[in-house]
């Protein structure tokens, strides 16, 4: 196996983890964060960012097996550069991780509230449909020919 630079590499991820980081914080700031349409919307538009941030599993599986295997074999040097630079990338991951669960739990509370709402509706509706309204119920008035 070519050894490769793995500081580079994990300065790689380390930048594209702090560019895709920035772009899921506008992502969770646009919009009215009590506006659940909004919310969907601006998840929806900006998917690409989103399918990014899996798309890295790849390429992090790969990297940190190679590194694994290398590791031992470097320069003493070389290995506390890619330490720190691996240690930077794992920062932000964790950033990242924050970021998508504040969003999971946003658009969980809006579910849960659409959820309570329709229980509701439902119960109206159920209640709607067990009214007997007869076909003279209305009032009637005494100058009324009806």
């Amino acid at each position: 196996m070519a050894m490769k630079n793995f500081a580079a590499e994990f300065r790689d991820v380390f930048s594209l983890y702090i560019k895709l980081g920035e772009e899921l914080s506008k992502l969770l700031s646009a919009g009215d964060t009590n506006n659940s349409s909004a919310l969907v919307h601006s998840l929806l538009e900006n998917k690409n960012c989103l399918a990014q941030i899996s798309q890295m599993n790849a390429r992090i599986a790969k990297l940190s097996d190679d590194w694994t295997q290398c590791r031992p074999h470097l320069k003493s040097a070389d290995r506390e550069e890619a330490d720190r630079m691996a240690a930077a990338a794992k920062a932000q991951a964790l950033r990242l991780q924050e970021l998508c669960l504040a969003h999971i739990q946003k658009l969980q509370a809006f579910h849960d509230g659409l959820k309570a709402k329709l229980v509701e509706l439902g119960k109206g509706v159920r209640y709607a449909k067990g009214l007997k309204l007869t076909q003279g119920n209305y009032p009637k008035f005494i100058d009324s020919s009806y």
